[in-house]
C-alpha cells in the first residue's frame, strides 16, 4: 500500500513539476516539494526512488583520490 501511495504521489509531483516551468505558477513549488518528500519517505524499500549504493570507506577514499587527480578540480586553501 505504501509503495502504491509513494508512486501515486511521485506521479502527482511529476505532473506539478511540468507547471513549474511557468513563472506565474511558481507558488506550486511548495506543494510539489512536500509531495515529493512524502513520496520518498513512504518508499522504504527503494522501489519507486532508487537510492545510490553505500560505499565502503576504502571505496570512498579511492573515489576522493581519483577526483583529486582530475585537472579540472581547483585546489584551494582551506581556512585554518
Amino acid at each position: 500500500m505504501k509503495v502504491f501511495l509513494s508512486k501515486l504521489l511521485y506521479y502527482i509531483g511529476d505532473l506539478i513539476s511540468k507547471f513549474l516551468f511557468f513563472d506565474c505558477l511558481s507558488f506550486l513549488y511548495r506543494p510539489y516539494n512536500k509531495i515529493m518528500l512524502l513520496s520518498v519517505r513512504l518508499d522504504k524499500d527503494a522501489k519507486v526512488w532508487e537510492r545510490p549504493p553505500k560505499l565502503s570507506d576504502k571505496q570512498m577514499d579511492e573515489l576522493i583520490e581519483e577526483v583529486k587527480k582530475q585537472k579540472w578540480v581547483k585546489k584551494r586553501k582551506l581556512h585554518e
